[in-house]
């Protein structure tokens, strides 16, 4: 995109320091978008959340979690967004449409010798970004309590405090993930949702980390 002079004009006109920052933009009727930079402030992602009755394609969508997106398609779910981020979103390089799913706090995550981690376990919605670091926890702790066991009857025993640990924190980021996307999809329309005086640039977030 940074190549594009049309885009490059566009982006001219979008608020001050908007694509230096993480911005949230809302309707209040779960169409919504979240937009960070990456790899080094060369690329900018848009994660666009909206009901599947948008979508043309989501008779595939329910056969498959992923499948491409069109810009008409787009920019029909985009309606009522301010211009300058809807003529941004329709230069990206590629639009692809992935499912969205979440499944309920479980009551356990092992029976006997038998444990589920991972999405299994606690499908959360991506609006923590801790998805994938759960798993590393889950298999993590597994890995440490089950190193040294030499007797397979304890085996249950083991999973039952993993368990003891584990769930609980899991289940705690599954809802404050769910919530995130209330946060975001309950927010009202206007120009003032993309209001980046509120929001802390990453490059600021990165030196604070570091010092």
């Amino acid at each position: 995109m940074a190549e594009d002079h049309e885009a490059q004009a566009i982006l001219s006109d979008s608020p001050e320091g908007v694509f230096g920052s993480i911005f949230t933009a809302g309707n209040g009727d779960l169409r919504h978008i979240v937009v960070y930079p990456c790899r080094d402030f060369t690329q900018v992602n848009f994660a666009i959340g909206i009901p599947d009755s948008f979508v043309h394609n989501s008779g595939t969508l329910s056969h498959s979690w992923t499948a491409n997106g069109s810009t008409d398609d787009l920019l029909r779910a985009l309606q009522g967004f301010p211009h300058w981020l809807t003529e941004v979103v329709c230069h990206a390089s590629s639009l692809k449409l992935f499912q969205v799913r979440d499944v309920k706090p479980l009551q356990s995550y092992f029976k006997g010798k038998t444990v589920v981690i991972g999405d299994a376990a606690h499908a959360m919605v991506p609006y923590q970004g801790q998805g994938a670091n759960q798993a590393l926890e889950d298999a993590d702790g597994l890995g440490d309590l089950l190193a040294d066991v030499d007797d397979p009857s304890h085996i249950p025993e083991i999973l039952r405090l993993w368990d003891s640990v584990r769930r609980p924190r899991a289940s705690a980021i599954q809802e404050q993930s769910r919530d995130s996307l209330l946060r975001i999809t309950t927010r009202g329309t206007g120009q003032s949702i993309l209001d980046v005086e509120a929001h802390v640039p990453i490059k600021e977030v990165l030196k604070q980390s570091a010092s």
